[in-house]
């Protein structure tokens, strides 16, 4: 009886209105024979029916409805700083900005959640299966993905807000990148020692980032390096003259990079140029970067006295970094006032802002390439800060150029197998496209939405944060 009530009652429930379907079924004759107890039993199965269904709903949080573009959204009341990490089975991780730290299930059940010290910023899983997280004040920490913390370290007082990346040392063990306070840090994931790749290393201005062939690659503000990290080496480094972006690697080892004076880059995998791309705005103006005579590629800020240490250098630059975050945030026009944000939304570029009006103001005369990320056909698909996205060809020529007039792109692209892409937007948007480039919806999220977004496994869903503190899902192609 029980299982020819939930038969009827799902069948009734075409409308989704519980109400209604519980009217037709209560309107059908059941074809078991009636007793004293039947009424009974019939009550207490539809109640816990009910209870069930009710528990099963997705939550219909923030912007938007429950719809042909809209899974799910869920309000965790904090701002979201964290670009969300999927697992095999498709659970997500994600922080926010009061120190909350989540695990939660693609129909948006809480699994876990647990507290850190600070604002929560982007997760990886690791490819042995370990979660490593960082926070604004500098602690690192791993958990087994059931929510158990693994350890913890405060290597430094701030720490870089991109998702850790991950090599293997000399002894073949997993090790976990990071970087803050301009020096880069590295564990080893399973048991948390700290690894050494070299002494007297250039400061980190970029995230540091791991190719196919255990290669990391990090930057300082006029350099790229290569470095081995199972022989502890350096391999090559090149000169841009430029900060850079963290590269994308195609299937020849190929890197591609973007700067803050507008190029994409193209450089083989022993470190040797390809060919760059000038948008047509810069084209004509730009100058190449001179080459330093009088200081060593290793050293990129002698340009301070040399009686100061690496640690005060670091400091006196952390210093600038603030003055110039607070001179700004008091130079805006009346009514753009907003709460002052940590340093750890800085750009990995310049060390300003990296959105709201600060950074309009900021990057109006440098407009920054960034974020290169590889399409399935070889394509280059990077944002341009303030001016839209573009699509280069593996030759280096422009195949396209994307710009909406609601709001410039912020944050990774996020790109599928079949080569549709996803732009977050600092205009509270979020953008779908087709592999041509033609838009295929346009999402309304409440909130900067410019941490970028991540698949589920099948890449059906996608899934994404907001500075209003939002988490959405959204089915990747619209629903009829």
């Amino acid at each position: 009886m029980f299982a020819w009530i939930f038969s009827q009652l799902v069948a009734a429930r075409g409308d989704r209105h519980l109400r209604t379907a519980t009217t037709q079924l209560l309107q059908r004759p059941s074809p078991y024979p009636k007793s004293r107890y039947s009424g009974f039993f019939s009550i207490l199965a539809l109640g816990w029916l009910g209870v069930c269904l009710c528990a099963c709903q997705l939550p219909d949080e923030g912007s938007g409805r429950i719809g042909p573009i809209k899974q799910w959204g869920l309000d965790l009341k904090s701002a979201i700083h964290s670009l969300p990490a999927i697992d095999q089975n498709g659970n997500l991780y994600v922080g926010t900005a009061d120190g909350r730290f989540l695990s939660l299930t693609p129909r948006a059940s809480i699994r876990w959640e647990t507290k850190l010290e600070g604002i929560v910023l982007s997760p990886s899983i690791s490819p042995s299966g370990v979660l490593v997280v960082n926070t604004h004040e500098g602690f690192i920490e791993a958990f087994h993905l059931d929510g158990r913390s693994l350890w913890k370290h405060q290597p430094r007082k701030l720490l870089f807000g991109c998702p850790p990346a991950y090599g293997k040392n000399e002894k073949n063990e997993e090790v976990v990148f990071t970087a803050g306070d301009l020096v880069l840090v590295a564990y080893t994931t399973q048991d948390g020692k700290p690894y050494v790749l070299g002494k007297d290393l250039p400061l980190v201005y970029t995230c540091p980032s791991v190719g196919p062939d255990n290669t990391l690659y990090y930057g300082d503000r006029e350099y790229v390096y290569a470095w081995d990290i199972k022989t502890k080496t350096e391999r090559w480094r090149y000169f841009f003259g430029k900060r850079t972006s963290s590269p994308a690697v195609d299937r020849a080892g190929n890197l591609y990079f973007g700067t803050t004076d507008a190029r994409l880059v193209s450089l083989t995998a022993q470190g040797r140029f390809r060919w760059h791309y000038l948008p047509p705005d810069i084209a004509k103006t730009w100058k190449p970067a001179s080459r330093p005579t009088s200081r060593s590629a290793t050293s990129p800020a002698d340009e301070l006295p040399k009686a100061l240490t690496k640690e005060q250098l670091r400091e006196q630059l952390m210093k600038r970094i603030q003055e110039m975050m607070n001179k700004r945030a008091s130079t805006r026009p009346p009514g753009l006032q907003k709460p002052p944000r940590p340093p750890t939304h800085l750009s990995p570029y310049q060390k300003l802002p990296a959105f709201g009006p600060a950074a309009k103001q900021a990057y109006k005369k440098i407009f920054p390439m960034t974020w290169p990320t590889l399409r399935p056909d070889g394509e280059i698909l990077t944002v341009r800060h303030d001016k839209g996205a573009y699509i280069i060809t593996p030759q280096g020529r422009l195949r396209k150029f994307i710009h909406q007039a609601e709001g410039s792109f912020r944050g990774r692209p996020l790109i599928d197998r079949k080569g549709r892409f996803f732009l977050g937007s600092p205009a509270a948007l979020f953008f779908a496209y087709t592999p041509d480039g033609t838009l295929a919806y346009d999402f309304f999220t409440g909130g900067e939405a410019i941490t970028g977004a991540a698949f589920s496994p099948d890449q059906n869903t996608v899934y994404f944060g907001t500075m209003s503190g939002h988490l959405y899902a959204l089915h990747a192609q619209k629903q009829k």
